[in-house]
């Protein structure tokens, strides 16, 4: 399992990632990290990877095409996010107990208006389709 990254005070930027990561189990930065910019060369973002980063409200995904299950899982900061055009597959939990979250950009043409949101959040959270 391996990541490349970079800390710059509470922004973590992601330049590659392989595999489920579990090294964020053990950092402070869940607590810290409020916005996660993910680089160009990040294909997908694994099962699991951002769970629990309760002080996320910005996340930059440009090319991905995969977002798996329970990857934002309670990052009850989250208010808006948006997806780009290249994401073929959101799974259904992948923003499982996102509370927050109010609005989604869905700029991708494969993926669905909200089959992909949580149960908890449908009717809580407008789906804009910019494609």
């Amino acid at each position: 399992m391996s990541a490349s990254y970079t800390v710059e005070g509470n922004r973590l930027i992601l330049h590659d990632f392989k595999d489920r990561f579990d090294y964020w189990t053990s950092q402070e930065w869940r607590e810290q990290i409020t916005t996660l910019i993910v680089d160009d060369g990040v294909a997908e973002i694994p099962d699991g990877a951002f769970e629990f980063f309760k002080r996320l409200r910005e996340i930059r995904l440009p090319s991905l095409t995969a977002i798996w299950d329970h990857a934002f899982q309670r990052c009850r900061s989250l208010t808006e996010l948006e997806i780009p055009e290249n994401v073929e597959y959101i799974d259904g939990e992948a923003f499982l107990g996102c509370t927050g979250l109010r609005r989604v950009i869905l700029r991708s043409a494969h993926v669905g208006d909200d089959r992909w949101l949580p149960d908890e959040l449908k009717g809580k959270v407008r789906v804009e389709r910019r494609v």
